[in-house]
């Protein structure tokens, strides 16, 4: 099964799917990445052997839009990732979205009939719907990038397994 990850944003957003890319590669998966070019989140995923394909601008160059003009560019700026993902895509079986990226890859899967999923790794959803578990998120922060890959990418598999349409001989 080969897997595209997509990602758009900080590297909370690229740490822990690069997270996700090794637990999935773990079990048996081809998987490679898009992401922001920069040079920080370049070197995450040559350091762990995952495939990169820069993705848009660099986050470093962005900067909240302060006018209706800069608002207009950005969102421009999002459209225009549709053409890095859909190649990248290319001869994926499933593709999986977070940060920003989700604009295009959604579409991308869409186009190309793979399934596509959105992933989100972070504990502040949980503490928003329950103000109780404020204690419990912080003591858990750290191992979300460890254990919630390993537990996302085996649900990943299981599920997109279950929707993959058997391959004739």
């Amino acid at each position: 099964m080969q897997v595209l990850l997509t990602t758009y944003g900080s590297r909370g957003d690229v740490e822990p799917m690069l997270g996700l890319a090794v637990r999935l590669r773990e079990l048996g998966a081809e998987v490679r990445m898009c992401a922001p070019p920069d040079e920080e989140f370049a070197k995450l995923p040559a350091g762990a052997g995952v495939p990169l394909l820069p993705l848009g601008p660099a986050m470093g160059t962005m900067a909240r839009p302060s006018t209706a003009a800069d608002a207009s560019r950005r969102v421009s700026q999002l459209a225009e990732l549709y053409d890095t993902v859909i190649a990248a895509a290319e001869g994926c079986d499933a593709l999986v979205a977070g940060g920003l990226a989700h604009f295009a890859s959604r579409s991308v899967a869409e186009k190309l009939g793979v399934p596509y999923r959105y992933a989100t790794f972070c504990s502040y959803l949980e503490t928003a719907l329950n103000p109780g578990t404020a204690a419990r998120a912080g003591a858990r922060a750290a191992t979300i990038r460890t254990d919630g890959a390993e537990v996302a990418a085996k649900l990943l598999l299981d599920t997109l397994s279950r929707e993959r349409p058997p391959v004739s001989a």
